[in-house]
């Protein structure tokens, strides 16, 4: 049984794809560190504690980097939703002029 908000088996949910924000880049970064320093089997609630206290404790210059990244990220996810509507607009202006005038 499942629920009206749940999709079938072997349906795709279309996702949009949202901004990654500025701790996030962080948080990313923070888990890669302590995987390759060996610390693994940690829980992630612990590990998003962690990350949080090393996030607070960050000066402004320290936070810089993931502030340029998640910007970029958000400029390219903008840009890419802009062609997309491009790309939609220019394939109904084709379909328009196909189509025979009666046909409207």
């Amino acid at each position: 049984m499942s629920s009206q908000g749940s999709a079938d088996k072997g349906e795709k949910r279309e996702t949009k794809s949202k901004p990654t924000n500025t701790f996030f880049v962080f948080l990313q970064e923070y888990r890669q560190q302590l995987k390759d320093a060996g610390f693994t089997g940690i829980p992630s609630p612990k590990i998003c504690q962690l990350a949080g206290q090393r996030w607070r404790k960050m000066s402004n210059d320290q936070k810089l980097p993931y502030k340029i990244w998640a910007r970029r990220n958000r400029e390219q996810l903008r840009e890419g939703k802009m062609r997309k509507e491009i790309q939609k607009l220019n394939l109904e202006n084709r379909i328009k002029k196909v189509r025979p005038n009666f046909i409207n």
